[in-house]
């Protein structure tokens, strides 16, 4: 399937003209992954209510997709991962809490400024786009992988000022056209997905 960034600008942008960006996303498997109860394996064959419940609640990066992106941002951090599916080498795991630490102080195997890829778990999605805001104030990029969920509270509170009508200060927002393919391949993603990028602001 082949799936399209679309980007709607900052909201210091002058020029909110899209950026259209081609990416070819492999299919990808179910892993496991911590969420807000326990930790869940879970390798599902069919979709629909099964991807909303807590089994299902975190799903791999395409590679390609975090690839483009990585060559983009260069990345010294993955927000929310395990070691069987981190894309960075240096990581935040269930055993070093993303939400408690600073993204920014942490060591990196690069020496570029903090740049942070977050695929974060969905049932705590809301928490861990109000962290990405908090590090962003702090001079870290964060580059979100998300539902494209433009009705809840977390996308309104982090990514669109409902008062002025355009996405908040350092936010741009890339919605990817199609969905993404997880599990065996059988089926897509009842949902469609966003790329969310915070940049740091004065």
């Amino acid at each position: 399937m082949d799936a399209t960034l679309r980007s709607a600008g900052d909201g210091n942008s002058k020029n909110h003209s899209p950026r259209l960006t081609v990416l070819r996303h492999p299919v990808i498997t179910t892993e496991t992954f911590f969420t807000n109860e326990s930790t869940v394996k879970t390798n599902l064959p069919s979709f629909g209510s099964a991807l909303f419940s807590r089994a299902s609640d975190e799903w791999s990066t395409p590679d390609d997709l975090y690839t483009a992106l990585d060559e983009e941002f260069r990345f010294t951090l993955d927000a929310a991962a395990t070691a069987a599916n981190a894309k960075s080498p240096t990581f935040l795991d269930r055993d070093r809490d993303a939400l408690k630490a600073r993204w920014s102080l942490l060591p990196s195997h690069r020496p570029s400024p903090p740049s942070v890829w977050m695929n974060p778990p969905y049932s705590r999605i809301r928490y861990f786009m109000a962290k990405a805001t908090e590090e962003a104030a702090r001079g870290c990029t964060v580059v979100c992988l998300v539902p494209s969920r433009t009705d809840t509270k977390w996308w309104h509170e982090s990514v669109w000022d409902t008062d002025a009508h355009r996405t908040r200060p350092g936010v741009e927002v890339r919605f990817l056209r199609g969905r993404l393919k997880f599990g065996d391949g059988t089926g897509s993603a009842p949902f469609p997905s966003a790329v969310i990028i915070l940049r740091p602001t004065p």
